[in-house]
């Protein structure tokens, strides 16, 4: 999973004038660990391995402490944010009708594929094969079914847009989330900001971290703006064909995919880190984690 330049851009501004290394100041909720390499002879394995445990419990209790203090510190700002401004917008998902005709296009093809070859294979041969070939393309339909569903229910749980309101002297976080199902309206869902929850961050590593600072500061604001198919139809045509390519990558890999959990819910909800990201958004906990060197 690689980091784009919407959120990237919140967590600059979150650190400017800060280390490029992540530290307990910066984010809470992560934290380096260094261990010795080398354990003193006087102490027994037994014993080093039960203090090397103890610190590591004693280590995610605290980043867990540290973590929920400055959530609550967030979500408090975000209150007081909310009471003066009124409707606060955290995220903006980007136009996602090329990833979804994409899903849907690698759904039909594979459900296609098995439904033509079982037809071909078992159903009007037109040479009766051996049983290992039967059972091989048997196989192989089944596996091409599986993928066709995963890649349909790929298009669900997708966030459209997430919005900071006041509700019954309440700050209530609503969600619009997209349905799998095709011209279908997208449902909305309004919970406490306590009862969400990120499952999954974006992981990014300290030399693309420095390159893009490096490539912003050369570049400036910067505004995108593509031009129209009669203008230039070979960069047009260009530009569409990339952003298929990335479509479909995105399929298969689910790159750049922030996962959040609601609580009282089963289903895990996508936030796709292209869109626009607002800094508020940490107050729902941090996206963004570094790597670790190797």
């Amino acid at each position: 999973m690689s980091a784009k330049a919407p959120i990237f851009r919140v967590f600059w501004h979150r650190c400017a004038g800060a280390p490029l290394r992540p530290g307990s100041q910066t984010f809470p909720a992560f934290s380096w660990r260094s261990f010795a390499s080398k354990a003193p002879n006087s102490a027994t394995p037994r014993a080093v391995k039960g203090r090397s445990q103890a610190t590591g419990q004693a280590q995610r209790v605290r980043d867990t402490i540290q973590a929920t203090q400055a959530k609550a510190g967030n979500i408090g700002q975000l209150a007081l944010k909310v009471a003066r401004q009124g409707d606060v917008v955290l995220f903006n998902a980007p136009s996602q009708r090329t990833y979804v005709l994409s899903a849907y296009g690698l759904s039909a093809f594979c459900f296609a594929y098995a439904v033509y070859n079982s037809n071909a294979v078992f159903r009007d041969p037109v040479t009766v094969l051996p049983m290992w070939q039967q059972a091989l393309f048997g196989g192989i339909c089944v596996t091409m079914s599986v993928m066709g569903t995963l890649f349909f229910t790929r298009t669900s749980h997708m966030i459209r847009n997430i919005t900071a309101v006041k509700s019954q002297g309440q700050t209530y976080i609503r969600f619009t989330v997209r349905r799998m199902m095709p011209f279908t309206k997208p449902y909305t869902i309004e919970v406490l900001p306590s009862e969400v929850s990120i499952s999954k961050k974006l992981v990014v590593s300290e030399q693309a971290a420095k390159r893009f600072e490096g490539e912003s500061r050369k570049l400036g604001p910067t505004q995108d703006s593509a031009p129209g198919f009669f203008q230039n139809p070979v960069q047009k045509l260009s530009r569409g064909l990339w952003r298929l390519f990335l479509s479909v990558r995105q399929v298969f890999t689910s790159e750049d995919f922030i996962l959040m959990q609601i609580k009282g819910r089963k289903a895990t909800f996508r936030l796709d880190s292209n869109g626009y990201v607002s800094s508020d958004l940490y107050a729902l906990g941090n996206p963004v984690r570094f790597a670790r060197k190797t």
